[in-house]
């Protein structure tokens, strides 16, 4: 479709055109961008060839290197703290193909921290992200976070536990004389087994009809009381130990996870108080790295900028195989 409209020359005429992110276009998306800019007044493209980390994905940023017109640069984060400013411009001065520039941090010193262990973080207060620069590598840490009962979620994955929670929440609530739908019913009886829900009821009840402990027990429905992980019968015994570490943990499980696993491709735009960086590399980066060290570079330098406070960094675990910061 871009081909077919680059070369029909058919692009409507605008008094201004913007174009954001300008350092992650491809080949074929810079001459549709210039298919349009050359029927318009005036032109702004945005963007930082030093956060160019989709080259794998086809982005072209020496296209946008090699950009001519006046340049106007954003010299002042608000983001950044000092310290973390100061790692950030020791990884941005090993890119060899850059355009020079210069900002400055916002007032605050921040915090930085180093690890030998991703378990060597204490991580059971504050809002987190982190970072790893492949997926498989966030397997690792889940487990660790699992094991501890944090509250976090992987953005790769679903989080199984948060349809038991609600169904927790509910139980909590009948067992206190609140009212409750059917479809929480329903999602309270797929956790206990035959011997504490009988499941055929769930055919004839009426989903438009309100329930209450009394009416289920009345009717021989439901055949327990008892507390949540003792009733829930039929739910993993492994995410009932974890719900439970988490309450003791004083998680607070009916808001937004305060821990975020991701890879640093996946956070682009995204910031956090904390950001944990892992520097490990698999085989095939880190024979990519020494091949083309600049994308990684550019990688890691988009890493380190999400922390708004404090930059946890792990080294890696084999220091040939490594990002060394």
């Amino acid at each position: 479709m871009i081909i077919e409209f680059v070369k029909s020359d058919r692009s409507p005429r605008f008094d201004v055109v913007f174009i954001d992110e300008a350092q992650d276009l491809s080949r074929s998306q810079w001459a549709m961008a210039k298919s349009i800019w050359n029927k318009t007044q005036d032109t702004f493209i945005a963007g930082d060839d030093d956060q160019a980390i989709f080259r794998w994905a086809g982005a072209d940023v020496d296209s946008f290197i090699a950009q001519t017109g006046k340049i106007v640069q954003l010299t002042q984060s608000y983001r950044i703290p000092q310290v973390v400013h100061d790692v950030a411009t020791k990884i941005v001065n090993r890119i060899q193909h850059r355009l020079p520039k210069e900002w400055r941090p916002k007032t605050q010193k921040g915090l930085i921290s180093y690890y030998d262990e991703f378990k060597q973080i204490n991580m059971k207060k504050g809002n987190w992200l982190v970072l790893a620069r492949t997926r498989f590598m966030l397997n690792e840490l889940e487990e660790q976070l699992y094991s501890q009962g944090l509250y976090y979620e992987n953005k790769y994955k679903t989080n199984k536990e948060q349809d038991l929670y609600k169904a927790v929440t509910d139980w909590e609530n009948v067992r206190k004389g609140v009212n409750i739908n059917y479809d929480q019913v329903e999602r309270i009886a797929s956790y206990m087994s035959q011997n504490h829900f009988e499941k055929q009821a769930l055919k004839y009840m009426n989903k438009d009809a309100n329930y209450d402990m009394a009416g289920l027990k009345e009717r021989t429905w439901l055949k327990t009381d008892k507390i949540w992980y003792e009733a829930f019968d039929n739910a993993p015994s492994r995410s009932i130990r974890y719900i439970r570490r988490m309450r003791e943990n004083g998680e607070k499980l009916n808001s937004a996870p305060r821990i975020s696993l991701s890879t640093i491709h996946g956070v682009k735009g995204g910031e956090q108080d904390n950001v944990v960086l892992l520097t490990d590399l698999s085989r095939n980066t880190q024979v990519n790295y020494e091949k083309n060290p600049d994308d990684e570079n550019r990688l890691f330098y988009v890493g380190a900028t999400r922390a708004k406070n404090h930059l946890h960094i792990v080294r890696p675990k084999d220091t040939y195989k490594g990002y060394k910061i």
